[in-house]
């Protein structure tokens, strides 16, 4: 397996992590046009977006991400008749407002606004929306997956999981390349917040299987604090960030991994590649030489698996 190695961002992370932000779509169930509001103030809608795009009583379906969405049907702009979609509510009480039909709201809105950051949606049970590279269709997911088909995403909505992670892949039955998203990662876009949405508008990434859990590889990467295979271990069976930088010694259990000396993966190109087989015995064991010579002895901040 491949890692995709955009955990947690393909942009910069943004520092105002408590801005309210909603996604809307023109058509229910995520499907149509898309746009996202994050400001804390209020747009008209009664103009043409980029692409010829218009949300202007037209949105079937939204998402609130943070905070809460206000709505306005009136024409002159006022908020006198007003609808409120929190973070907090919808379904599983996670912001989920997959048919604003239910609610009253189907083609009203002539003008939205975000407020009250503070509403947290709930991120624990299991939901994801995953668009097409098409721009127009979405799909929705709840439970691990292993064959969802080849559906080419360029937007991924992590909106829940219990263990704060989605893992998607290239091939079917948790195969393949991975991508690895987060319920507090993601792509900064328009003024957004890190909450759980990547775009990936320079690579597309085929999806065909989800899973809400990681699928645990046997034998993982054991790294020691000494030379010699010595001091203290710290053991990895997956892709991991933010580690302490005092690896001398390395075991590879199974697989190959690539090693890297920035705090996130997505920060650099891999500075050494790690396999069961590798090292100067081939046998998988990378002592502090082995290390030096390749200038990260000591330097080694994060790891992916990639099989």
């Amino acid at each position: 397996m491949t890692d995709k190695k955009i955990e947690e961002t393909v942009s910069n992370v943004s520092e105002t992590g408590n801005d309210a932000e909603v996604w809307f779509f023109t058509d229910i169930n995520f499907h149509g046009d898309c746009q996202t509001w994050s400001k804390d103030s209020f747009d008209h809608l009664d103009f043409e977006w980029d692409n010829g795009m218009n949300f202007y009583q037209t949105i079937s379906s939204l998402l609130v991400i943070r905070g809460e969405c206000q709505v306005s049907s009136d024409k002159s702009h006022t908020f006198y008749d007003s609808g409120y979609f929190d973070a907090d509510k919808g379904k599983n009480g996670s912001g989920i407002f997959d048919n604003l039909m239910d609610y009253g709201w189907n083609d009203r809105i002539t003008t939205i606004r975000t407020q009250h950051g503070e509403i947290l949606r709930n991120k624990s049970t299991p939901y994801l929306v995953l668009r097409n590279t098409d721009h127009k269709n979405a799909k929705i997911i709840e439970a691990d997956n292993p064959n969802i088909g080849a559906y080419p995403t360029q937007l991924v909505f992590c909106i829940g999981s219990p263990t704060g992670k989605v893992y998607l892949y290239s091939g079917e039955n948790y195969t393949g390349e991975i991508m690895t998203c987060s319920v507090d990662g993601g792509y900064v876009a328009h003024g957004s917040s890190n909450g759980g949405v990547y775009w990936l508008d320079d690579s597309p990434f085929t999806v065909r299987s989800v899973s809400f859990e990681a699928i645990t590889p046997p034998g993982g990467l054991d790294l020691y604090a000494d030379p010699g295979f010595s001091g203290t271990k710290t053991h990895l069976d997956w892709d991991t960030d933010q580690l302490t930088p005092n690896t001398s010694s390395i075991i590879v259990g199974g697989g190959t991994w690539y090693g890297y000396t920035t705090e996130y993966s997505h920060q650099s190109s891999a500075a050494i590649i790690l396999e069961a087989g590798g090292g100067y015995n081939n046998d998988g064991r990378y002592d502090m030489d082995y290390l030096n010579e390749k200038g990260v002895s000591d330097k080694l901040r994060s790891f992916r698996l990639i099989n």
